[in-house]
């Protein structure tokens, strides 16, 4: 099975002009979108090809230092040595380069813009890093919307809109395909008739609420979801639009790893649906989300990443010290006021008798559907 490494290998002759845009270099510009390109590009004024962009970002970061970084970073390096060495990606422009990191507001953004042509750019918008700011900002959009760094996706999109009259891509991989719908319903829904098409790679939905808005269903007729088959993220509250379903190399969770996905040509190769625990989570989550107040939502959600800021700052962290993690999260919570403590225990207690009774129901209708199948 081919991935989008072999693609650029394979197809990394055929320019732009030659063959146009596509789904696969959709999701290779969305991985580009998470490389820090602080010191290599001025934000927002600075101009240069990817090729130049490359030479000075490993010029800057030794392979000693990648070596070092997150594996969702490592794989975006990969792909932007191989955007470097191929035809069809190294001599394209990068400009509108901007990433915002605060985390006493819980806000990670970054993105950046590829001009394909004169007339033609992709926006594509970063995705989660490995910052538990950035996490918490994620959940925080299971109660309220929009989040700090969907404002600041509608405001970089209306700067490109103000400054540029040509046609666009937008698109994101995770948050970013979050984000770059977001962008588009909402300073992209002004601009409409400029916007060829929106990727979204395995980004979360939004509150029902908003799915169910003019905006949102007229930019739905041009957005293209494609989630690998195992999704989880791409699982995450409501959406009201076909998905194409996508055959990975990986299991479970690490499906959502974009660098996995299987490419035929210049499509990616389909799966004919998701796995079973997919549906299941999908159908949990919006269970928890209706059958929880919004109040509960983000009392429940800031009380336990309050918990984990209390010594850690990256997911990495969380994951490679899971004792002191473990130590510290009990210690934390005992220090909760006693009455937060008891609502804490009434909402998980709540959120398990739904998660049980959306994973019965839920493995009915799968079940119900095989026989039906068969």
């Amino acid at each position: 099975m081919a991935d989008i490494m072999d693609y650029m290998e394979w197809r990394g002759d055929v320019t732009f002009d030659m063959i146009p845009v596509n789904e696969v270099d959709g999701l290779i510009f969305s991985q580009f979108a998470y490389i820090p390109l602080e010191g290599v590009i001025d934000d927002m004024s600075g101009e240069m090809s990817v090729l130049e962009a490359g030479n000075r970002f490993f010029d800057i970061h030794s392979e000693e230092e990648i070596s070092g970084y997150t594996e969702l970073l490592k794989n975006c390096c990969r792909v932007f040595k191989g955007m470097m060495n191929c035809e069809r990606f190294k001599n394209l422009k990068i400009k509108y380069y901007h990433a915002d990191f605060d985390p006493e507001i819980s806000k990670q953004f970054g993105a950046v813009t590829i001009v394909i042509h004169d007339d033609l750019y992709y926006v594509a918008f970063r995705g989660t890093d490995d910052s538990l700011a950035g996490w918490e900002e994620d959940f925080k959009a299971c109660y309220t919307m929009p989040v700090e760094a969907q404002v600041e996706a509608e405001s970089y999109l209306g700067r490109i809109f103000n400054d540029y009259d040509g046609k666009i891509y937008i698109g994101g991989h995770s948050k970013g395909g979050n984000l770059a719908v977001y962008a588009a319903m909402t300073e992209g829904y002004k601009h409409r008739d400029k916007i060829i098409r929106i990727h979204n790679f395995d980004g979360p939905g939004f509150l029902e609420e908003y799915v169910k808005t003019t905006e949102y269903q007229t930019m739905a007729k041009i957005v293209e979801n494609y989630n690998p088959k195992a999704s989880i993220v791409g699982m995450i509250m409501f959406r009201d639009d076909d998905c194409v379903i996508v055959e990975s190399s990986e299991k479970g969770l690490m499906q959502h790893t974009g660098i996995s996905w299987q490419v035929k040509g210049t499509h990616f190769v389909t799966a004919d649906s998701f796995e079973n625990f997919s549906m299941v989570f999908s159908q949990a989550n919006k269970t928890w989300i209706n059958g929880i107040s919004e109040e509960e939502r983000e009392l429940f959600i800031e009380i336990v990443f309050r918990i984990l800021r209390d010594g850690f700052d990256t997911v990495t962290g969380l994951k490679e010290g899971f004792f002191t993690t473990a130590t510290a999260i009990i210690k934390s919570y005992n220090g909760i006021e006693k009455e937060t403590r008891r609502m804490i225990r009434r909402i998980v207690g709540h959120v398990i008798k739904l998660s049980k009774e959306s994973y019965f129901e839920t493995r009915k209708m799968i079940k119900s559907s095989e026989e039906k199948g068969n």
